[in-house]
């Protein structure tokens, strides 16, 4: 499966998603560090769709939401 993290540097739920999807072999995971001026569009594509926090994480495209979410849905379906 695919995954994708939105996040920021110095963010601790960024970085426990990242550990948990990387060290679980079903997950293909793509950071992207929205702080960097060449992911400003993104944030800013993301910020229009009601983001308001990070880590922002979708799995197979499909938003999953935040790490705690992340959990969850990992518990529950996959």
């Amino acid at each position: 499966m695919k995954a994708i993290i939105y996040g920021k540097p110095s963010c601790p739920y960024c970085d426990k998603a990242k550990r948990l999807l990387t060290n679980d072999p079903r997950f293909d995971v793509q950071y992207v560090d929205l702080s960097l001026p060449e992911n400003q569009q993104t944030l800013n594509d993301l910020k229009a769709g009601g983001m308001r926090t990070v880590p922002q994480i979708y799995v197979d495209n499909v938003h999953i939401g935040g790490y705690r979410e992340l959990v969850e849905a990992i518990a529950a379906k996959y």
